[in-house]
């Protein structure tokens, strides 16, 4: 009788353990589609309405905004706070300016063919969440004309909340696609209809 319910018990640990494999595969490919289908995603309007959407968003997620963002959320927003935040509220330039950063042009390419000092480019960074997460949103000019975005995420340190791991920075495709339900609605839609 003792062998059964062991049994038993290596069943239901085996069905467990294949169960947990198989989820952990489907959420790696619908990662994988859904980095497929936003990466190239171009966004046809002004960058100010997109920008928008990308400040609401972030507010909504509960992701503290710095200055003009702040505002621009609905946040509360003071010169103490901003001075805590590790976050910047809305910069632009050019994406010359940008490759700096480290960050645009592994995620989004140069825009070729605008005028020079022509705005190509512009980043902000969120402070801290609760559960000390950040992200760090950059847009940029696609080639052809309109405007991409990608939603960088990042964890603070367990330890000192002022440092970030850069091993945890990725893309959120998630926020990408929440994004695009928002600005491009038909995209979105197309995207999920499709999704694995």
């Amino acid at each position: 009788m003792t062998r059964i319910p062991v049994a038993l018990a290596a069943l239901a640990a085996a069905l467990s353990l294949a169960t947990g494999c198989a989820s952990a595969k489907a959420a790696k490919a619908r990662e994988a589609y859904l980095e497929e289908q936003l990466l190239p995603l171009v966004y046809q309007k002004p960058i100010e309405e997109i920008w928008l959407e990308v400040v609401k968003l972030l507010s909504e997620k509960g992701y503290p905004l710095v200055g003009e963002d702040a505002v621009l959320a609905g946040q509360t927003e003071n010169w103490f706070t901003n001075f805590l935040s590790p976050g910047s509220e809305t910069r632009t330039g050019t994406t010359e300016r940008a490759s700096g950063t480290g960050f645009l042009p592994n995620i989004l390419p140069s825009a070729k063919g605008k005028s020079k000092g022509e705005e190509t480019w512009r980043y902000l960074k969120t402070g801290l969440s609760k559960d000390l997460r950040m992200y760090r949103v950059d847009a940029a000019v696609a080639e052809g004309g309109g405007w991409r975005v990608a939603f960088t995420a990042f964890r603070a340190s367990e330890t000192d909340h002022q440092y970030f791991i850069s091993d945890t920075a990725k893309p959120d495709w998630q926020m990408a696609l929440e994004l695009a339900s928002r600005v491009d609605p038909t995209a979105a839609a197309r995207i999920l209809a499709a999704m694995p």
